[in-house]
């Protein structure tokens, strides 16, 4: 039903993939959402929360390059059984952590070892969705990395009050515990080897310049340097306000296990409107879906800058899980203006522009709720402001579009 099990069955092999894919994603989500909880506990203030966030965004760019050539060259389940051990002992740091120096290397680590855990997972994971109708229909393994933090969410709601290092200790437990149980399929299973060409650290390195040396070989190049322009600003608006959320929550007077119910729900939410999205991929509707886009972020900044109790906090939270609905469409707006050789070579382009906005976007926020949790969200809504303003200009722009619409 979800993606091509009838012809493959379930194995071993696929359910422990299904679960290590959902302890990586919940134990991520469950870290950063306690984060600020636990610079409470601490006495550190919130506002560094932003730096952390950029260590980390930072860690998983910086492990992508020796982690793809690690697979690439050595065994994926080794790799992975790494990855989850190394991220048990970053929890672990975290509970043991009694300053913002120990805070930042363990999301660090952290960081690091999910981008190795996602490569040492990624050529079981190309084989298990292989056949699946990805931009409608969700397979198990997307499922499974919704359900995680869903999962792990839920059960940190259920420590409630006292201390919020249990929290960490027992996701520690979790993490060792399944790189424990991955043993068995480093060492058991058969080893999965990666058969494509084998890539040079000097070819993956320049891989993100050749892709900015062909724009002037794009046909639409405006279009894309405009998509761009969107994305960087739209980037740079919700950077750096969604690592302050849960910060939010609490100075709005929500509880603890308040907080980590409302994220599960609207993290739940939001998979379900994704693939609610991509069940109405089609022209007309990509294109409201790329102009309301930018709206549908200030609607929620509005809310949450003036946000003075928690039913306007949770209202405004609420709004964002909209996001993930327009997302498909307005991506395929973007793609489908393009040639079938010229879609392979956008993402790349928009992701060199975009990589720095993540690690500078919640810099800037931490600068920002330093001076006032408000004045942050409130500041968010200018860039999006922008990009929705530009965002009209260009989608009523012949001269943009008409040449490569296809339409």
């Amino acid at each position: 039903m979800y993606s091509n099990l009838k012809e493959r069955g379930i194995d071993r092999d696929f359910m422990l993939v299904l679960a290590i894919s959902g302890i990586r994603s919940g134990s991520i989500v469950v870290v950063m959402v306690s984060l600020p909880f636990l610079l409470l506990y601490l006495h550190i203030p919130m506002a560094l929360l932003g730096l952390v966030e950029a260590i980390g965004i930072m860690a998983n760019f910086i492990m992508r390059v020796p982690a793809k050539l690690y697979v690439e060259r050595s065994d994926p389940e080794l790799a992975t059984t790494m990855a989850l051990l190394s991220m048990g002992v970053s929890a672990i740091i975290l509970y043991l952590a009694r300053n913002f120096e120990l805070v930042a290397i363990a999301v660090f680590l952290l960081n690091a070892s999910s981008a190795l855990c996602y490569y040492g997972l990624k050529p079981k994971i190309d084989k298990m969705t292989a056949g699946a109708d990805s931009r409608k229909i969700p397979s198990l393994y997307y499922i499974s990395t919704a359900l995680g933090p869903f999962i792990g969410l839920l059960l940190a709601a259920s420590y409630s009050g006292g201390l919020i290092l249990p929290i960490y200790g027992d996701t520690s437990i979790i993490l060792l515990f399944a790189g424990i149980l991955g043993l068995p399929m480093l060492f058991f299973s058969k080893a999965t080897r990666y058969r494509g060409p084998r890539t040079s650290p000097t070819e993956l390195m320049k891989k993100p310049f050749k892709a900015m040396e062909s724009i002037s070989r794009i046909q639409g190049k405006d279009f894309l340097i405009i998509a761009s322009l969107i994305q960087l600003v739209l980037t740079l608006s919700v950077g750096s306000i969604m690592v302050f959320l849960p910060a939010l929550a609490i100075v709005s007077g929500l509880k603890r296990e308040e907080i980590y119910l409302i994220f599960a729900a609207v993290g739940l939410a939001s998979f379900l409107l994704t693939y609610a999205g991509r069940l109405m991929l089609s022209e007309n509707f990509n294109r409201w879906f790329f102009m309301f886009k930018p709206l549908l972020i200030i609607i929620p900044l509005l809310l949450l800058s003036s946000t003075v109790s928690p039913e306007i906090f949770m209202a405004g939270f609420a709004v964002t899980a909209m996001w993930a609905f327009v997302e498909p469409g307005s991506s395929a707006y973007v793609l489908d203006r393009f040639n079938d050789e010229d879609r392979r070579k956008v993402p790349q382009v928009m992701a060199f522009f975009n990589g720095p906005i993540m690690i500078v976007a919640p810099v800037m926020g931490a600068i920002l709720w330093s001076v006032s949790p408000r004045l942050l969200f409130a500041i968010a809504i200018l860039p999006a402001l922008i990009a929705l303003l530009i965002t009209i200009i260009a989608i009523n722009s012949s001269r943009i579009l008409k040449p490569f619409s296809g339409f």
